[in-house]
């Protein structure tokens, strides 16, 4: 009994084993081309219409494979736009000696304190920050760099600190240098102390009955010495962030379009290649004109369409003189749409129809993300049915590794996978299996149980 119950058990085991995918369950295949100098361990390419159209919505019948034809794992994701952010970090610096130079100027070395800066042995400073509570002046700073002390550099000169706020809440005390390493700095402050004119002000005239009354210059004195409270070096750097999902224009084609008397619509079908479609952008000749608009989807291609709503709102071009207001687009209400056809209802009511002279779409950008292994020949299949979807740990992988890390690679044109020999549909469904191998077992367990009641039973007569 034992032995039937564990057969009975493998045989289930064997139904529900999933099989790695082979190249020839896949209709179609484009060659990924690598960059001339690969510079990393992690390549990507962006997936296009043609692979959008012969995809499901999981893409699931999607795979790499090397020129052994092995499985090389991957994972999809969503591409995001770039955008250059500014991140600043200090360097601390020690005070190694302050003096007073001829023509009123004031000298300060600085050597890296490298106790403190340590995992920032490669930051250049660019910026130095003097920080002080004075008001009302005006200086000029040099920057120098050296390693000896003896040789120095000049990194900028004559850069201007100040501070307004007699007259209005103007002030700035940083100075911006060239970058470069060295271990010793030095600022040279000019007009430290003296009562100048400022060499930014202004002249003013006074009129009086279109005549010159009185004209002066000089709006402002610098006010005692300059107090310096702290020196406050930072390394400037810019680097890339992602922010929003990176969206692409998708083309649509009008297959048809049609007058609808009884319902006063105008109706509009599109064909898609499938694509993550999020907007569709109308391109309308006539003018003056607010319709209600509904979007649909549907994916038969056939008359008994079951048309599922998808978005609606308002468009409108409206101009009179100066003043024109439009919105020729419609937001789409699921995240994203990958449908093989779109109907597009435009309610017209009692108005003549409005021209439209095309319809284009917006949507995410998939991007397939892969550890390359130093392989260059690989290629990207796709197509058929009854493939499922993969199961990888690369994706807990590359949660590790930064976005943006990623190289950029092409693909090839589409070509037909001549060694394709696609599943086709089983007979009998997995779960038609599990009822048929329940029920044989429920079967195979009774007739067991009776044969052992049978024996009870004339052991029982023995007795």
């Amino acid at each position: 009994m034992k032995k039937t119950i564990n057969l009975i058990s493998i045989f289930l085991c064997l139904i529900f084993l999933t099989k790695a995918a082979k190249a020839n369950e896949f209709l179609l295949y484009k060659q990924i081309i690598a960059p001339k100098n690969i510079k990393n361990e992690v390549g990507a390419i962006v997936l296009d219409s043609q692979i959008y159209r012969n995809t499901d919505n999981a893409f699931a019948n999607l795979r790499i494979y090397d020129s052994k034809n092995k499985e090389v794992p991957f994972v999809i994701r969503k591409m995001r736009g770039q955008e250059k952010a500014s991140t600043e970090e200090s360097i601390a610096m020690k005070i190694l000696s302050l003096e007073e130079l001829p023509e009123n100027r004031l000298s300060i070395t600085l050597e890296r304190d490298n106790e403190k800066n340590k995992q920032k042995e490669t930051l250049l400073p660019s910026d130095v920050i003097i920080k002080t509570s004075n008001h009302n002046f005006e200086k000029t700073v040099s920057v120098f760099g050296s390693n000896d002390k003896e040789q120095w550099q000049l990194l900028c000169e004559n850069q201007p600190i100040f501070d307004y706020s007699r007259f209005i809440d103007l002030r700035n005390t940083s100075v911006s240098f060239e970058k470069k390493q060295f271990k010793y700095y030095k600022l040279v402050i000019d007009n430290l102390a003296q009562a100048l004119v400022s060499s930014f002000s202004q002249i003013f005239t006074k009129y009086a009955q279109g005549k010159v009354k009185e004209e002066y210059s000089g709006f402002m004195r610098d006010e005692g010495v300059l107090r310096i409270e702290q020196l406050v070096f930072l390394s400037k750097q810019e680097k890339a962030v992602f922010g929003e999902m990176e969206m692409a224009p998708y083309a649509l084609e009008i297959a048809a379009a049609q007058i609808n008397e009884k319902d006063k619509t105008s109706d509009i079908y599109l064909n898609s290649k499938q694509e993550p479609l999020t907007r569709m952008l109308f391109d309308i000749s006539s003018k003056n004109f607010k319709r209600k608009i509904i979007v649909e989807a549907d994916n038969s291609l056939d008359s008994k369409a079951n048309w599922i709503r998808l978005g609606s709102g308002e468009v409108f071009d409206i101009s009179a003189g100066d003043f024109h207001k439009q919105n020729l687009k419609i937001d789409l209400a699921h995240k994203e749409n990958r449908y093989k056809q779109y109907r597009v209802r435009i309610f017209n009511y009692d108005n003549p129809p409005i021209e439209v002279n095309s319809v284009q779409a917006e949507g995410a950008v998939y991007q397939l993300v892969f550890f390359h292994n130093n392989q260059t020949e690989l290629k990207v299949y796709y197509g058929g049915s009854g493939v499922k979807s993969p199961e990888y740990d690369i994706s807990s992988v590359l949660a590790e590794i930064p976005l943006g890390t990623e190289e950029r690679w092409q693909v090839g044109a589409e070509r037909a996978n001549e060694s394709a020999t696609p599943k086709q549909k089983a007979l009998i469904s997995p779960k038609q299996l599990l009822i048929i191998a329940l029920s044989l077992m429920v079967i195979v367990l009774g007739a067991l149980i009776a044969l052992s009641v049978k024996k009870v039973d004339e052991i029982n007569k023995e007795e």
